[in-house]
């Protein structure tokens, strides 16, 4: 089913509006199958947006999705420093992001920890520049 410009540009529209910026798969997804666009935008925003009586906080939920990015090494998506930053906003401390970086050396390696380490740092550097 082909989809219009204007749905495209309405769906695109609305991520900014709620994300704050559009990922780049997005882009892509919107152009070429809309619907499946839309599915994975409603799978992520309930997994990382939905919060269940005695589950995951959504800060836990941002300081995982953090470290697995970083075990994964997706180093150019910038969806680490996404979520450590929002983990932030929605009240998690800077030890806590830490130490979910941590715990990344036993599984898989530091070169990994290293990398959230560098986001991280960045993060904690802007906030003292009040950035």
């Amino acid at each position: 089913m082909e989809t219009s410009e204007k749905e495209q540009k309405e769906f695109l529209d609305e991520l900014r509006r709620g994300r704050g910026a559009v990922p780049w798969y997005f882009e892509i997804l919107a152009a070429e199958d809309l619907e499946f666009a839309k599915r994975v935008r409603d799978l992520l925003t309930y997994v990382s947006d939905t919060e269940r009586p005695k589950g995951l906080s959504i800060a836990m939920k941002h300081i995982v999705w953090a470290c697995v990015e970083c075990a994964v090494e997706e180093m150019n998506t910038g969806h680490a420093k996404f979520h450590m930053e929002e983990a932030l906003k929605l009240g998690a401390t800077p030890l806590e992001i830490l130490e979910a970086l941590e715990v990344l050396v036993p599984p898989v390696g530091f070169t990994k920890f290293q990398y959230g380490l560098k986001l991280w740092k960045e993060i904690m550097d802007a906030r003292k520049a009040g950035t």
